[in-house]
Order: structure tokens, then C-alpha cells, then sequence
């Protein structure tokens, strides 16, 4: 099954909810790596999230060397699921964060959350 995200035209559509989270690839426009999609019941409480990674050359799993203009997959994921679990990107000024609109090429630091995530998922979900 593939993701429930559509492109035309450049621009990116949600489809509707199926009661399924799906993860795979497909072409993004512009320089997006990735997108997410999430969806809301009536009691605002995220029902599913679909998520659709750019399967171009810039993604990859092992930086070469003289890396230029290459992103960790991993970091992307991590990335993409703090959307699936309902994390927005910070303010301008945090680009160190996992949840940076932006990540910064030939760099891991994005596979493991900073204190902004961490803060953004406990608002989100408590302690437990």
C-alpha cells in the first residue's frame, strides 16, 4: 500500500483517512525529502499518519566521502515521524533540532532528538 500523498502540479494533497499508517517513496516536488500527513478526529486526537519519502540520489544510508548536498535517511525518517506523531517544525532559530524545517546535510545529529523535541513530544504526551 502506498502513502496516502498526492502530487500535482508541483503541490502536495492529503488524500482521505483509510485506517492505515503507510511509510514509502515517491517523488516530491522541488528539494523535499520527505512529507507527512496526519489526520484528526472529531475529539482532535490524531487518528493516522502516512508519510512519503523522496527517493532521489540525495537520501542516502552512508555519507561518501567529500560529502556535499547528501541526507541521512535516518535523519529524515526521525524527522518525519515527529509529524506522525505531531510535532510541527520550532520557530526560525533552532535549526539544531530534529524537527528543524531544514536538515543539514552530511550530518547524524538529526537521528536523536534535542531538548526542543524532547519538550515539544512531553507538551504533546506527558510523562509516563
Amino acid at each position: 500500500m502506498k502513502p496516502n500523498i498526492f502530487v500535482r502540479d508541483r503541490r502536495i494533497y492529503c488524500g482521505r483517512p483509510n485506517s492505515r499508517n503507510t511509510v514509502g517513496w515517491g517523488q516530491l516536488p522541488g528539494n523535499l525529502l520527505g512529507w507527512t500527513c496526519y489526520w484528526w478526529n472529531a475529539r482532535q486526537h490524531m487518528v493516522e499518519a502516512d508519510m512519503r519519502l523522496d527517493p532521489g540520489t540525495r537520501t542516502v544510508l552512508r555519507y561518501p566521502p567529500n560529502c556535499r548536498n547528501k541526507f541521512d535517511l535516518q535523519s529524515l525518517a526521525t524527522h518525519e515521524w515527529g509529524h506522525a506523531y505531531g510535532l510541527l517544525h520550532p520557530p526560525r532559530g533552532h535549526a539544531r533540532l530534529t524537527m528543524a524545517r531544514l536538515l543539514p546535510p552530511c550530518s547524524k545529529a538529526p537521528r536523536t532528538l534535542g531538548l526542543g523535541d524532547w519538550r515539544g513530544m512531553r507538551k504533546l504526551y506527558g510523562l509516563r
